[in-house]
C-alpha cells in the first residue's frame, strides 16, 4: 500500500509540476505580450511627445522673438525719450549758468576774451611807448659828445 500510495504521489507531483509548469508558461507568454505592448505604447507616446514638443518649442520660440521685438522697441523708445531729457537738462543748465553769470556780475567768456585782447593791445601800446624812450636818452648822449 505504501508502494500504491507513493506512486500516487509521485503521479500527483506530475501533474501538480505539469500543472504549475503550464501556468507559469502561460504567465511567461502573457508577460511577453504585456511587454511588447508596453513597448509599443512607450514608443507611441515618446513620439507624441516628441511632436507636441516640436510644436511647443515653435511657439515659444515665437513667443521669445515678439518679445525680443516688442523689448527692442522699448528700448529704442526710452532711448529716444533719454537723449530728449539729456538734450533738455543741457540746455537748461547752460540758461541757469548764463542767469547766474548775469546775477553775479561777472563777465562771460566772451567779455573775458574781449577785455584779454585789449590789455594786449594796451600792451604792445606801452612796449612801444616805453622803446622809444629808451632811444631817446640815447641819441641825446650821442649828440652830446659831439
Amino acid at each position: 500500500m505504501a508502494e500504491l500510495q507513493k506512486s500516487r504521489n509521485a503521479k500527483n507531483a506530475g501533474k501538480v509540476q505539469e500543472l504549475i509548469r503550464e501556468s507559469i508558461e502561460a504567465a511567461q507568454s502573457r508577460l511577453e505580450t504585456l511587454e511588447d505592448e508596453a513597448q509599443k505604447l512607450f514608443h507611441e507616446v515618446s513620439t507624441r511627445v516628441q511632436k507636441v514638443s516640436k510644436k511647443d518649442w515653435k511657439e515659444l520660440r515665437g513667443q521669445m522673438e515678439k518679445l525680443r521685438r516688442v523689448g527692442l522697441d522699448a528700448a529704442e523708445e526710452w532711448k529716444d525719450k533719454a537723449q530728449n531729457f539729456r538734450g533738455d537738462a543741457v540746455d537748461r543748465l547752460l540758461e541757469l549758468q548764463v542767469r547766474a553769470v548775469k546775477f553775479l556780475g561777472v563777465a562771460s567768456r566772451e567779455e573775458v576774451l574781449e577785455l584779454s585782447r585789449e590789455i594786449n593791445k594796451i600792451l604792445k601800446r606801452l612796449d612801444e611807448v616805453q622803446k622809444r624812450r629808451t632811444r631817446r636818452p640815447a641819441r641825446k648822449a650821442a649828440e652830446a659828445q659831439a
